[in-house]
């Protein structure tokens, strides 16, 4: 278990690396004069490599080290994650990627809530938002930038959740295969899992590191006249 971990950080290391830091390098002066098409395909180049290091990261954490801490304390009751990559909704994804913080929250935030008379589904979302409070600081503090992007990666989610639900165990057969609700479904959870939320943020904390303590100010940036309206310099 200890050599597959090992094995997985080398890879994010070595995909980081090799292809991440260049693309996000040359995203740079895109991001700067707001070039829409070619940060579309940074964004679009960038997911596939996002997504690697997140299941990289995702089999050395939950399947390697947890399982070798779990071998090493004799710890029997190993459910650290579900067939997440399998849900037919946003909602399944996040109560089955990462249990052990999901039964957490469920016990500690939404449980009590709704012991003090929150109805269930305002519970959810408070539950919901204090998980995006906490993937904002653990991404923000590390960068030094507090932007917002992962809070509101997650919060624009709550309204994918609720119209994913719909899609979800209402095209099963009666031998449980899956109909053509949960497939769209499951690719909404794959597009917006894979093209937008990890990608977006991923070039706006480089970008803002790069803005305080790298070489963004040797970009030269655009007058607001040609950006805007194709004015001229004076």
């Amino acid at each position: 278990r200890l050599a597959e971990a090992t094995l997985a950080i080398a890879l994010i290391y070595l995909t980081c690396a090799q292809y991440a830091v260049p693309l996000l390098d040359n995203s740079l002066p895109e991001i700067s004069h707001l070039n829409l098409l070619n940060i579309t395909e940074r964004v679009l180049k960038l997911s596939t490599i996002s997504l690697i290091c997140w299941l990289a990261g995702f089999y050395a954490l939950f399947q390697s080290l947890l399982n070798a801490l779990a071998e090493l304390m004799t710890f029997g009751d190993r459910d650290f994650y579900g067939d997440w990559w399998n849900c037919s909704d946003v909602r399944s994804y996040w109560t089955s990627w990462n249990k052990p913080v999901a039964h957490f929250m469920k016990r500690h935030i939404y449980a009590p809530l709704v012991g003090r008379g929150v109805p269930p589904p305002a519970a959810q979302i408070l539950t919901f938002l204090f998980s995006a409070a906490l993937h904002e600081l653990l991404v923000g503090v590390p960068t030094h930038s507090i932007l917002g992007l992962a809070f509101m990666g997650m919060v624009v989610q709550i309204p994918l959740i609720f119209l994913t639900d719909l899609f979800s165990r209402r095209g099963k057969g009666k031998g449980g295969e899956w109909g053509w609700r949960e497939t769209v479904g499951n690719w909404v959870f794959w597009a917006s899992f894979c093209l937008v939320g990890q990608p977006i943020a991923a070039l706006g904390y480089y970008f803002a590191w790069q803005a305080k303590y790298g070489r963004l100010g040797e970009i030269e940036r655009p007058d607001l006249g040609e950006l805007f309206g194709g004015g001229q310099k004076s």
